[in-house]
């Protein structure tokens, strides 16, 4: 069975709304990372999403369009906020500043967490560089970073009948305030 653990210094601060950083080696990551955060907050929590998990693009074959409804719904009842990382890695400002708003709005206006995985998608490597936004979104929501840590779940999603025999650990700590 996965084994959830959360460090003692992440209670309080998930007490305020907060930008949470989790490593990302796997798309189980995502449920693992809402069930450490829920353990310790009833305050609703948000993923930034990349906007693929939104939609098909055009002239998708009819699985790809299926498949795309579900993951869409899936993104949505998590709350997704959407990311172009094309047009952000380019340095599109109406992308940036979407983004932004959305994040400012979920964390000031509706008290919520906001999930960044701020790697940009899936790593294992020890040294993978990390992106600013998260530090961006934090200072501009004045709300603290709580990273998290995720143990177990690389390879998880070529292997999803390996959950069983799989011990998770995911570790919420190192909160850095803006």
């Amino acid at each position: 069975a996965p084994v959830l653990s959360v460090a003692d210094e992440a209670r309080d601060v998930l007490d305020e709304p907060a930008i949470i950083a989790p490593w990302h080696q796997d798309f189980f990551d995502i449920p693992f990372t809402s069930l450490a955060v829920r353990s310790l907050t009833a305050r609703p929590t948000r993923f930034v999403a990349m906007v693929e998990l939104f939609g098909a693009p055009e002239g998708a074959s009819f699985v790809r369009r299926v498949v795309a409804q579900l993951s869409a719904r899936g993104v949505a009842a998590l709350g997704g906020i959407p990311l172009d990382r094309q047009r952000a890695q380019t340095g599109d400002p109406a992308e940036t500043m979407q983004l932004l708003r959305c994040v400012r709005h979920a964390v000031n206006k509706r008290r919520e967490n906001v999930v960044v995985y701020p790697h940009g998608g899936w790593t294992t490597a020890a040294d993978a560089p990390i992106n600013e936004g998260a530090l961006v979104m934090s200072r501009l929501s004045r709300s603290p970073i709580v990273a998290v840590g995720i143990a177990g779940t690389a390879g998880l999603a070529h292997s999803p009948a390996s959950l069983r025999q799989r011990h998770i650990a995911v570790r919420i700590h190192s909160v850095l305030h803006p």
